[in-house]
């Protein structure tokens, strides 16, 4: 067929859309019009040809980003084959990094256009928090790097996702909207939460234009090829819904960087497939960035022109419903947005208390799960002496509680976090994304230790659970263990059996008084995020309301000569969108 052999100019795309925004100037420069339509359509006009012209300039643009300490920046100095991005980072460090091509330089992007250039040994984590707590409104680390990945692409390495993200979802979600590309990196230790599955249909996918890379790092901790195999077809189950073709790459971001450098292998039996696993990562950005060479730049400013259309249309609605509304009926439409603030009120305060009412049904639901739970390990506990050796007790008893404990608060996060999402999805789509930024994680911290007083200092083992801990990021179980390798006589060890059993015992009834009251406060903290997005997002749609009725009546009141010419503006304004709508046809 004839349709199959048209192909497209990038360029020349760009250059028609470019003359298009031109013939916006007579609007965006006369005074007149600025009269005529109000200064808030010439402002978005004015933000609108900047960002547009802006990004044609820009690079194809890769975002990388997950949750906290899930091995982003590691995957990209493995990407880049260079320590380019700071892996040690902490929670007080965040910034967005930006990576690029040129010249080596590293500069704090400071508002007001300001720029603070650092030195190498200034990235590194102690140094480059104390730089930042002085820098007042510093949003992005710019990284340049004469590296050969790089003058094809530019990086973007976001803060993790959740409670760190806080003072930077703006930017991410300007980020994601910009992206030509995404790649989203994940655990394969804990793949694909509930939280992350909603961030990725909620903040990624909608980007229509945005190609996507699912990939799960820390590969090496798996102990065989089948192991491996399971792995990845657990991710594949678990994004079946939101993601039915994906094929997740699970590689090690440490591996290939100690393959890189010639340092000894995190996990020599398994070397062979993560290094084709990775090689396998870069085939696919090779084959996304060779693909979209050519369409990168129109895709980008069509997407991009398509939001300046919708976002103006909204304006030019309201000033041509004032055209045709009389003094009566404006103060009509006064009345009714009135009352449509009573309703929205209502409508908002019936939201927040069906948010209470189902935190207390899922927090009372979930406290008697968790408490059945810890009477089910106090009754095995008689039970263990008669499976295990007291020494496998001490090695391990810690582990497996505090690992058991964590399952069943992620169970219980998961279903709670699913309700709430379904909750906010039927008030707004939006709603839903900006609490995928802004959602908190279930945080439950608790200790269990077990006991050994014939081990040295150095001997003892213990464990510290916690869901969010700083080191190991939301939806972890981290540990703490220094354990030394001691010597002991067997017959000392069954001697101190019962002390074993003996403080298990009572460090699980112990737990019903912490762990308990700690998922209770968990619950009302998700709870308060999801009410926080919910004000703001009926505030913003008060807000929007207000505005549309306040250009509408003021329109309305003109007189019939200014209508006229406002009119005429706006018939002018809107043939030549027309025209800009009709460039990607």
């Amino acid at each position: 067929m004839m349709g199959d052999r048209i192909s497209y100019d990038g360029a020349e795309v760009v250059r028609m859309l470019e003359a298009g925004l031109d013939k916006l100037n007579p609007i965006r420069y006369d005074s007149k019009y600025k009269g005529l339509l109000g200064e808030r359509v010439i402002e978005k006009l004015n933000h609108w040809d900047r960002v547009i012209r802006q990004q044609k300039n820009e690079p194809i643009t890769i975002v990388v980003c997950g949750e906290f300490k899930r091995g982003k920046s590691s995957l990209i100095n493995a990407l880049l084959g260079e320590e380019v991005v700071t892996t040690d980072i902490t929670t007080e460090t965040i910034t967005i990094n930006k990576v690029c091509y040129g010249p080596h330089s590293n500069e704090i992007v400071l508002s007001g256009g300001k720029r603070i250039l650092l030195r190498d040994e200034e990235l590194k984590s102690e140094k480059l928090r104390e730089i930042l707590k002085s820098s007042d409104g510093a949003r992005q680390l710019v990284l340049k790097r004469p590296n050969e990945f790089l003058k094809k692409a530019t990086i973007i390495d976001t803060p993790g996702l959740g409670d760190s993200l806080a003072d930077f979802t703006d930017d991410v979600a300007q980020a994601l909207r910009m992206a030509d590309a995404v790649i989203y990196v994940f655990s394969v230790a804990y793949p694909i939460s509930t939280q992350e599955q909603f961030f990725i249909k909620t903040c990624i996918l909608p980007q229509k234009y945005t190609d996507f890379i699912l990939v799960g790092n820390y590969s090496d901790m798996i102990d065989s090829e089948e192991d491996y195999q399971r792995s990845k077809e657990v991710v594949c189950r678990r994004i079946s819904d939101i993601l039915p073709q994906a094929e997740p790459v699970l590689v090690s971001a440490l591996d290939e960087r100690s393959r890189q450098i010639e340092k000894p292998r995190p996990n020599p039996d398994l070397a062979p497939l993560l290094e084709a696993a990775f090689r396998e990562l870069r085939d696919k950005l090779s084959l996304l960035l060779e693909d979209k060479r050519d369409f990168v730049i129109p895709d980008r400013v069509q997407r991009l022109t398509l939001a300046m259309l919708e976002d103006i249309k909204k304006e030019t609605d309201a000033i041509e419903q004032g055209l045709t509304t009389d003094a009566e009926q404006a103060r009509e439409q006064l009345k009714n947005s009135e009352k449509r603030k009573e309703e929205m009120v209502s409508e908002q305060q019936k939201i927040l208390d069906l948010i209470d009412k189902r935190c207390d049904v899922h927090r009372a639901d979930s406290v008697k799960w968790i408490e059945a739970l810890l009477n089910l390990l106090e009754a095995d506990t008689d039970t263990l002496l008669t499976k295990v050796t007291t020494d496998d007790i001490k090695r391990f008893y810690t582990l497996f509680c505090v690992e058991t404990l964590q399952k069943a608060f992620e169970k219980c996060s998961e279903h709670y976090l699913s309700e709430i999402y379904h909750d906010l999805s039927d008030v707004s789509p939006e709603l839903t994304k900006q609490f995928s930024f802004n959602s908190a994680t279930i945080s439950p911290k608790f200790i269990f230790e077990v006991n050994n007083n014939t081990y040295t200092a150095g001997d003892q083992v213990a464990f510290i659970g916690s869901a969010v801990e700083s080191q190991l990021g939301t939806g972890f179980l981290s540990f703490i263990t220094n354990y030394v390798g001691g010597t002991m006589r067997e017959k000392e060890i069954e001697k101190k059996s019962p002390d074993y059993i003996a403080s298990i015992k009572q460090q699980l009834s112990q737990l019903h008084l912490s762990v308990v009251p700690a998922l209770s406060k968990e619950y009302r903290n998700i709870s308060d995020q999801a009410k926080e997005q919910i004000l703001a997002f009926f505030d913003n749609e008060l807000q929007e309301m207000e505005h549309t009725v306040a250009q509408t009546v003021s329109v309305s009141g003109r007189d019939a000569e200014t209508k006229e010419e406002i009119r005429s503006a706006i018939d002018y304004l809107n043939a030549i969108l027309l025209d800009l709508s009709h460039t990607f046809d």
